[in-house]
């Protein structure tokens, strides 16, 4: 039943979470329960996939930010730095690699920019004005799959993971 479905993602998620830890597992069963539903299975959440459509949700997301973004990328080097460094939002980037040095430099000269990294990160998560709306997906490249919401049980679950991951990154 949908209802039931839809109902036990956020359970799920924390669940999953507190149980195992492991955000892989969490996300692709998130993500399987999405997609064996028709259509989606929670209003305004929708499945995305590939790093190219990743980054135009990001540069999306970003221009509909009114005071601050949270980004989580595997790989600082696919990040649109030059429309990060035209924002005045506040952006805080946890990666799991560290990318072009000039890059990152750049990017934390800018003032509104914190980077963490976060070792072997292998997720890609985005989240707008603290709970406004929330992208995360696991994979890589043409393989990335992501659930784009802005439900607010699923943003608050996957702001959670962000808030768990960020004070364990090593400011850059």
């Amino acid at each position: 039943d949908l209802e039931q479905i839809i109902s036990a993602i956020p359970e799920r998620i924390m669940g999953g979470m507190e149980k195992s830890g492991k955000l892989m597992k969490l996300i692709s069963h998130v993500k399987d329960l999405a997609v064996q539903v028709e259509p989606s299975p929670i209003e305004h959440t929708y499945l995305l996939r590939g790093i190219d459509e990743a980054i135009t949700i990001l540069k999306a997301i970003l221009d509909r930010t009114k005071s601050g973004i949270l980004i989580m990328l595997p790989d600082i080097s696919v990040i649109p730095t030059d429309t990060l460094l035209n924002t005045r939002r506040r952006v805080q980037i946890l990666t799991g690699s560290t990318g072009s040095p000039g890059d990152i430099k750049k990017l934390i000269e800018a003032g509104n920019i914190q980077i963490k990294v976060y070792p072997n990160l292998e997720v890609f998560g985005v989240i707008r004005d603290g709970s406004e709306e929330a992208v995360l997906g696991a994979g890589t490249g043409d393989n990335l799959q992501m659930i784009v919401t802005t439900d607010t049980g699923l943003v608050d679950a996957f702001k959670e993971i962000f808030q768990d991951l960020w004070p364990r990154g090593k400011n850059f």
